[in-house]
C-alpha cells in the first residue's frame, strides 16, 4: 500500500517512478478528500491548495485540475469514457464553469489546509 505524503510535508522532486506514483496518489487522495468530505463553499479553496502544493512537481494548475474534474463528472454523467487516446469534448464554457466552481469561494479567501483523517 502506498503511504500518503503528510499534508504538512513539502512536496519534493521524485527520485524515481515509485516516488512519482506516491506523489500522484497523494494528490489524488487529497483531491478526493476535498470533493467528498468538505462543505461545498470550501472545496474550491481546498482544490486550489492541492494544485498549488503539487504544481511544481506534477505540473498541474488549478485550471487543469478543474478541467480534469469536469471531464470526470461528464464521463460519470454520460456513463462512458471516450475511446482510448481521445480526450472528452469539453467546451470553453465547461472549462470556464469548472474554473469558476473552484474559485467561487476564493475571492479574498485564503485557502485552508486539508485535514487528514
Amino acid at each position: 500500500m502506498i503511504r500518503r505524503l503528510p499534508v504538512d510535508a513539502p512536496v519534493r522532486k521524485p527520485d524515481g517512478d515509485a516516488d512519482l506514483l506516491r506523489l500522484v496518489a497523494s494528490a489524488a487522495n487529497e483531491i478526493v478528500d476535498a470533493v467528498s468530505s468538505l462543505p461545498a463553499q470550501k472545496v474550491g479553496a481546498a482544490l486550489g491548495n492541492v494544485a498549488q502544493r503539487y504544481s511544481r512537481v506534477l505540473r498541474i494548475t488549478t485550471r487543469t485540475l478543474a478541467e480534469a474534474l469536469q471531464e470526470a463528472r461528464d464521463v460519470l454523467r454520460k456513463g462512458s469514457a471516450p475511446p482510448a487516446g481521445e480526450a472528452a469534448t469539453t467546451t470553453d464554457e465547461d472549462k470556464d464553469a469548472a474554473a469558476a466552481m473552484l474559485h467561487a469561494d476564493a475571492a479574498g479567501a485564503t485557502p485552508e489546509p486539508l485535514q487528514q483523517g
